[in-house]
């Protein structure tokens, strides 16, 4: 019975402790929300995909291999940002980055179907 009162009163404490400690961190970050801030801004665009994801994905992992995105630094990015950068500015959800690449690069037929489509279009536009 006294060990189980024991063991009760640990929980009790530890417990507590955290209590403690999570107020203490909710209180830093109303007080230093700048610490908590993940620097991203959250991007107001008007613009929205109209085609298909799987498209978008496909022009993703093109722009990603050939590493022409890059930051302010001229460093390519990862694919993740890139990802995350394009879902917010077209408000259209893709999924895990990671998925998004494989899905892609396992296509066995037509891995590159809307660039093919596209760069046929480049091609048969009118010139004006």
């Amino acid at each position: 019975m006294r060990q189980k009162r024991g063991l009760v009163v640990s929980y009790i404490k530890l417990a507590r402790h955290k209590i403690v400690l999570y107020r203490k961190h909710n209180e830093r970050r109303l007080d230093y929300p700048a610490i908590f801030f993940s620097g991203t801004p959250v991007v107001e665009s008007p613009l929205h995909w109209s085609g298909d994801a799987v498209h978008l994905k496909e022009l993703l992992t093109a722009l990603d291999l050939t590493g022409m995105v890059t930051d302010d630094r001229r460093e390519k990015i990862p694919f993740t940002k890139l990802v995350s950068t394009f879902s917010q500015v077209f408000h259209i959800e893709l999924g895990d980055s990671r998925e998004v690449k494989r899905i892609i690069l396992n296509r066995k037929l037509h891995p590159d179907s809307f660039l093919d489509a596209l760069s046929l279009r480049l091609r048969e536009s009118p010139i004006e």
